[in-house]
């Protein structure tokens, strides 16, 4: 038994047993060690290709950094959409005939999209390119 004096001098008995308290613990330990389970760290294939190609690639250039983008080596087959997307094209000049105020707006963001470099024009004779990059990065 242990007596504790507190600063209003009132008396608080305490008893415990030691092999009480080294059980309780044990106890507390196993239950944060089963609660709160080890980090694993699990590297899929794509990751660690795409680590690696950034940590090959990097390069401090004009007071800033470069970094190649991490492409899969084994591209899909992507379907051709060169129709569905003029005739998406097709809609939208259609839209914005009917609406000049809207015209003027998106011909606007073009124009800035252009002046950042987003955007460029190509020209008719630009052959279309056989190889697409896709990157790794998953969307879940």
């Amino acid at each position: 038994m242990y007596t504790i004096l507190t600063t209003e001098e009132v008396q608080t008995n305490l008893t415990f047993f030691l092999n009480d308290m080294h059980e309780l613990n044990c106890l507390v330990h196993r239950y944060w060690d089963i609660d709160e389970p080890k980090e694993t760290l699990v590297v899929r294939p794509d990751e660690k290709l795409a680590r690696d190609t950034v940590a090959r690639s990097l390069t401090f250039t004009d007071g800033h950094y470069v970094v190649g983008m991490p492409w899969k080596q084994d591209q899909p087959s992507l379907p051709d959409n060169y129709s569905m997307a003029l005739s998406r094209l097709q809609c939208t000049e259609k839209k914005l005939k009917w609406s000049p105020e809207l015209g003027e707006v998106y011909n606007e963001v073009l124009q800035t999209y252009q002046e950042k470099g987003y955007i460029h024009k190509v020209p008719h004779e630009e052959v279309k390119p056989d190889h697409f990059g896709t990157c790794p990065i998953s969307q879940s």
